[in-house]
């Protein structure tokens, strides 16, 4: 069986979170978490003026390589902002009764199959093929799952699916040589195009990931949450400006 390489998120983040001397806050101070990947990308540079004490709020920024590292940080108050997978978003609200409220979204489609050579022009190529993938348990198996079946495909059975705790463990795959390789490497199905085609003209955006606060800390400070906001929004509009 062939070996295709499925970036499912194909962006990967590398930032550690910063710590050392804070600014005199004129704002409030929040503690936000997100994944490595998309789903954080957007905060590069917001990270990056605080470190610079550019930012109205103070805060303590921790990306995190597996979305079920956030649930308890979310739910025990350790953190009160978080950038999380869409579905994720969907079963903390109902994991804590509703006490974390949707603010943004911050990720359209950022799925594509990636192939090794092997020529990939339509789902039913990928039957018979092996695919690497992150994501387990989250918004991009239920896309790459739902995708499959509704092209008649059955993930276990017409294709094997292996995945990966992080995006990086993929790319190492690639660099080590496990997962096969040539300088034929390239994007051979965007996932979102295949996404409309299963679902129909009338379907929903596929909304990747959002942004979560929990309610609490948006009632008692909601001054600090609309400057993140704003903060936010500058921070991935100069990051989409450079890709």
């Amino acid at each position: 069986m062939k070996k295709i390489l499925v970036l499912l998120l194909i962006l990967c983040v590398g930032v550690a979170a910063f710590t050392g001397c804070k600014k005199e806050v004129t704002g409030g101070k929040a503690n936000v978490v997100a994944l490595k990947g998309p789903t954080g990308m957007g905060m590069v540079k917001l990270m990056e003026d605080d470190e610079l004490e550019k930012t109205t709020n103070d805060y303590t920024f921790r990306l995190v390589g597996a979305p079920d590292e956030i649930v308890g940080l979310i739910t025990t108050g350790e953190v009160d902002i978080a950038a999380v997978p869409t579905n994720l978003a969907a079963t903390l609200y109902k994991k804590t009764e509703g006490k974390i409220k949707i603010i943004a979204n911050n990720t359209l489609g950022v799925l594509n199959i990636v192939t090794n050579g092997v020529e990939v022009t339509s789902i039913e190529d990928l039957r018979g093929k092996k695919i690497f993938a992150t994501g387990q348990g989250t918004t991009p198996e239920y896309v790459l799952n739902y995708v499959l079946e509704q092209n008649g495909l059955t993930v276990g059975v017409d294709v094997e699916v292996e995945y990966r705790a992080e995006h990086s463990e993929v790319a190492t795959l690639m660099a080590a040589g496990e997962a096969e390789q040539n300088e034929n490497v390239k994007i051979a199905l965007d996932m979102t195009e295949e996404w409309e085609k299963a679902t129909g003209e009338d379907a929903s955006s596929l909304v990747m990931g959002s942004i979560i606060v929990r309610s609490e800390f948006l009632e008692k400070n909601k001054a600090v949450v609309d400057s993140f906001l704003k903060e936010y929004s500058a921070s991935t509009e100069y990051v989409n400006n450079r890709m």
